[in-house]
C-alpha cells in the first residue's frame, strides 16, 4: 500500500492568548471559527500540555498547546476536510 502524502495548506491559523484565572483557563477556550466553546480532549497523557479542541457548533478542530512558563495558550486551527 502506498504511503500517505503530506499536503501543505494555507488554512492553518495560529493565535496566542494569555492564560487567565487561577487554573490557567479564562472561562473556556473559544472556537477560532465561530467562538463557541471548544470541548477539550487529551489524546496523549504523556503530553498534558497538548490538547485537541473540538467545536460542537461548527465542527472545527484545533490543536491547543499550553505554555505554562509564559502563561500563554497557542491555538492552531486544523484544516477542514475539503470534501
Amino acid at each position: 500500500m502506498p504511503r500517505a502524502k503530506a499536503v501543505r495548506t494555507s488554512d492553518l491559523l495560529t493565535s496566542t492568548v494569555p492564560m487567565g484565572g487561577t487554573d490557567g483557563w479564562a472561562n473556556g477556550m473559544g472556537c477560532p471559527d465561530c467562538d463557541s466553546e471548544l470541548s477539550m480532549e487529551q489524546p496523549d497523557t504523556r503530553q498534558p500540555d497538548r490538547l485537541l479542541g473540538i467545536c460542537s457548533e461548527c465542527g472545527s478542530w484545533a490543536l491547543v498547546t499550553l505554555d505554562l512558563d509564559r502563561r500563554q495558550i497557542r491555538v492552531a486551527r486544523l484544516p477542514r476536510d475539503p470534501g
